[in-house]
């Protein structure tokens, strides 16, 4: 049962099509999340390019994975949809958003953006509604759903406790609400610990939920998960036809 209700706190939202990326000069090979190759065109920083319509330039490449050229030299290019993400070691990046791999962290898998790299902490980032009227409900439901859970880790014979605040997010000034949870109780004769902080904020017409969570023993201090927020980057989306301008 303790278990069951530390898994109902940490559910996150999957996110699909996972990219095996490595990098070269000039372009990055990766997989879209159909298994197909391509090689994504690079800018001189190692970012990605996209055009107006929010496409991502890719080179043409042969049966045998070789960029084709014409012939004057010039490298064959074309462009395909932007994937719905583009997982590196050193970024996540979709249409909404750009997460710089900070220091002490690796890249993610299907669940997270990002993972500590001695496997004890992790990170997520979802889009949760597009509602803005919709902001003080969803809050009001996930602190009544945190609120039910710490009472039921109580009651079980665990300890729980939850605390709420406003932090600055200053990669892109946003203020956020927060919920630091911390959690320990015993199963089979094995203590357990989880600490996790969820962070909520509106940008542009979009409601996100930042979240992170570890099984670290030192437990979470708002200041070390705002660092770790800070490079998290938000595009901003022009129209309907999701024109993207990417701000690095």
């Amino acid at each position: 049962m303790n278990k069951k209700i530390i898994a109902a706190f940490c559910i996150v939202i999957l996110m699909v099509s996972i990219f095996s990326a490595c990098g070269n000069k000039g372009y990055l090979l990766a997989k879209d999340e159909n298994g197909v190759e391509h090689a994504y065109v690079t800018d001189e920083n190692g970012e990605t390019v996209l055009n107006e319509e929010g496409n991502i330039r890719v080179y043409e490449t042969d049966a045998h994975g070789k960029i084709v050229k014409d012939k004057d030299g010039t490298l064959r290019e074309n462009y395909v949809e932007m994937p719905e993400k583009l997982m590196t070691d050193k970024k996540y990046q979709t249409k909404e958003f750009v997460f710089i791999i900070p220091n002490g962290w690796g890249m993610g898998d299907a669940n997270y953006i990002s993972i500590s790299q001695d496997g004890l902490s992790r990170i997520q980032f979802n889009n949760i509604g597009t509602k803005i009227s919709q902001y003080n409900s969803i809050v009001a439901e996930e602190v009544d759903m945190a609120n039910k859970i710490v009472d039921e880790i109580k009651n079980s014979g665990g300890t729980a406790e939850l605390k709420e605040g406003t932090a600055t997010i200053t990669s892109n000034q946003i203020e956020a609400y927060y919920m630091l949870f911390d959690a320990e109780i015993e199963s089979d004769g094995v203590k357990q610990v989880l600490h996790t902080c969820a962070a909520y904020f509106m940008f542009e017409g979009r409601i996100y939920k930042a979240f992170y969570q570890t099984t670290s023993e030192e437990g979470l201090k708002i200041e070390q998960v705002v660092d770790v927020f800070n490079n998290l980057t938000l595009n901003h989306i022009e129209s309907e036809n999701e024109t993207i301008i990417v701000t690095e």
